[in-house]
């Protein structure tokens, strides 16, 4: 076997680990900063809105180059 690429089931295992892995530490981050939340419920529910939502972000690089299998070139 010549190529060098990782084959898809082996890029897709290793995007789940590491979408576990982010996901601990952001949950982590996220709880420890709530605890810093002053200001009320709206405050708070923006905060958790924001943070419920924004953690796709990061991983949209991974999740990508997990299904970029043998260099597909989008259109």
């Amino acid at each position: 076997m010549n190529d060098k690429r990782l084959n898809l089931p082996l890029r897709r295992l290793i995007a789940c680990v590491g979408i576990v892995v982010f996901l601990i530490a952001y949950v982590l981050i996220v709880a420890s900063l709530a605890a810093f939340i002053h200001g009320g419920p709206v405050v708070a529910l923006i905060f958790y809105a924001l943070a419920g939502t924004l953690w796709g972000l990061p991983l949209i690089p991974l999740i990508a180059w997990s299904e970029n299998y043998k260099g597909k070139k989008k259109k």
